[in-house]
């Protein structure tokens, strides 16, 4: 029994044994591995020391004060290099300056700077920035060219390449901020490489069919220009820039153009017929036309005419706003109350008024369309109005 109880223990002593020198390594682990991450922290440090040495002496012509315990103060060369050091770490390099020039001589024309040879221009006003700027004036089918020059303020930067787009696009604005590109091409003006100073990139669009023309109102915006992009890897990297250019379509004269003709009014108190010379103008057209007055029996105290825009929005489905504009000025073309039998003449010059041909569909999501709006007031100040639709369509550029 005694040989067997020592047998036993010796077993149980040999195991504690065992676990206390799993321990002991355990521990000598742990030690190993602070003094490697220690190691680790030292080596990072005197890297940046070397590095920071590095830059200070490359931006100091003077020799150190090795005996001054005092570091001298930082120069402004020193702190743009750790500016620069800091901007490479994260991603923000130097800027990158770009312009885009739009060629605006008509096709065919010289250089001796005659006025026809230039195209001619359009004041468009920014809403958001509330500034108003003169944008070229193209037709669909004209060639659109320009340069484009990029500079940095940097010895040289590397990009990813250098590229330039004509896009038109349809901006809706009646809430929801839509934007819908009809058309868009591609140029590549550089392959990736370096930029180092000035570069000048020449590009042309030709044979481009800009079937929608440009038009600015309360619901909608289409708009054409040109962007250049120069791409780089880095955060925040790419700068782009965009040129606005506005486009005209011009349209022959209709065929058919007839005259407009109507009655209207109340039963047994106001009977009108008024008639219109035609129900298509160009947009430096004269309106003529006469209001006949067959049964009055209200008194009417003045009689109005204006021209009213509406802009119509559609989205998909039965999602659809309307909104209508008057335009400025309004004429009173009557005052005092006529007498039955009575003819009132109408002479409407739309050259004064700043107007659009009518679209009917663009992109299929938005439409333009113009009405003469004819009221009458009587003592009351209760108002009788008539719209009647008409088409207007541009016979010149400008």
């Amino acid at each position: 029994m005694v040989r067997r109880y020592l047998f036993i223990r010796s077993k149980m002593n040999q195991y504690m044994y065992v676990r206390n020198i799993s321990r002991n390594e355990r521990k000598d682990k742990e030690i190993d591995d602070d003094a490697e991450r220690e190691r680790e922290r030292e080596s990072c440090r005197r890297a940046c020391a070397r590095v920071s040495f590095r830059a200070h002496t490359q931006t100091h012509t003077q020799p150190l004060n090795l005996s001054c315990c005092e570091p001298p103060p930082p120069s402004s060369s020193s702190s743009s290099s750790t500016q620069t050091i800091q901007a490479s770490l994260f991603g923000f390099g130097p800027t990158v300056d770009m312009t885009i020039d739009i060629d605006n001589k008509m096709p065919g024309a010289s250089d001796d700077g005659d006025k026809d040879a230039i195209r001619p221009t359009r004041s468009v006003t920014d809403n958001q920035t509330k500034t108003t700027k003169e944008l070229t004036i193209f037709q669909g089918k004209d060639d659109v060219q320009g340069i484009v020059s990029v500079s940095t303020s940097a010895p040289s930067i590397e990009h990813i390449g250098i590229k330039v787009e004509l896009i038109g696009l349809l901006d809706l604005s009646n809430g929801n901020g839509q934007k819908h590109e009809f058309t868009s091409l591609v140029r590549e003006l550089a392959p990736p490489g370096i930029l180092s100073g000035k570069k000048v990139y020449k590009f042309q669009f030709s044979k481009v069919d800009k079937q929608y023309e440009s038009y600015k109102g309360a619901q909608g915006y289409v708009r054409y220009f040109i962007r250049a992009t120069v791409t780089r890897s880095g955060f925040g990297q790419t700068v782009a820039k965009e040129r606005d250019f506005w486009i005209q379509n011009l349209s022959s004269t209709p065929e058919i153009n007839t005259s407009i003709k109507m009655e209207v009014g109340i039963e047994e108190c106001l009977h009108i017929e008024f008639e219109y010379n035609r129900s298509k103008y160009h947009l430096n057209d004269i309106l003529l036309g006469k209001i006949y007055f067959l049964l009055v029996k209200i008194k009417i105290k003045h009689m109005e005419i204006a021209i009213i825009r509406r802009e119509t929005t559609s989205s998909g489905g039965s999602n659809t706003q309307t909104e209508s504009t008057t335009m400025k000025p309004t004429y009173e073309i009557m005052d005092g109350c006529p007498v039955r039998g009575e003819a009132i003449p109408v002479r409407l010059f739309l050259s004064q008024y700043d107007l659009s041909p009518s679209y009917k569909s663009i992109y299929n999501m938005f439409s333009v369309r113009y009405f003469i709006n004819l009221v009458l007031i009587d003592q009351e100040d209760r108002r009788y109005f008539k719209q009647q639709e008409i088409t207007l369509w541009r016979d010149e550029i400008g």
